[in-house]
């Protein structure tokens, strides 16, 4: 991901939900960094950060629990626009600071689409110019005929 990325991290797995937090955190150039987690899992995956040497400050900006404070509610619909409120309250602090006129504040409420494809021309820009993975000719098949698995053996 492009430095300034926002990331989501809710997996079915909590290994996995540290790993893939653990990996951002090391990074340090993310912009927002949501994990969704009890009070029991978050305890857990601070200290497994501090073992692993995380600067604490790192850890104090991620978003757990994830999500809007002022919606407390736990059913998933609840949980679902409480992120996606944190999402977008995120990345328009991402946005130009520009104070809109009287006439321009009563008509646009929210971030105009063509601001919102400007961010994503630019990550799209920054992830098409790093490499995600090392190529290699090498390729690993698993055999298909008996002769094959015979010459495994």
């Amino acid at each position: 991901m492009a430095s300034n990325s926002l990331y989501v991290v809710m997996t079915h797995n909590h290994q996995l939900d540290f790993d893939i937090s653990l990996e951002i955190l090391k990074r340090e150039d993310f912009h927002y960094l949501g994990l969704i987690a009890s009070d029991t899992k978050w305890r857990r995956f601070q200290q497994r950060y501090k073992h692993r040497e995380i600067s604490p400050s790192l850890v104090k900006r991620m978003n757990c629990p994830i999500g809007l404070e002022q919606v407390v509610g736990k059913m998933p619909m609840e949980v679902a626009i409480s992120v996606a409120g944190k999402i977008i309250e995120s990345y328009q602090a991402l946005l130009p600071s520009e104070q809109p006129t009287n006439e321009q504040a009563s008509k646009n409420k929210g971030v105009a689409w063509k601001e919102i494809k400007q961010l994503l021309s630019l990550q799209t820009a920054q992830l098409q110019a790093e490499p995600m993975f090392e190529q290699t000719s090498e390729r690993i098949t698993e055999p298909k005929t008996k002769t094959e698995i015979g010459a495994l053996k």
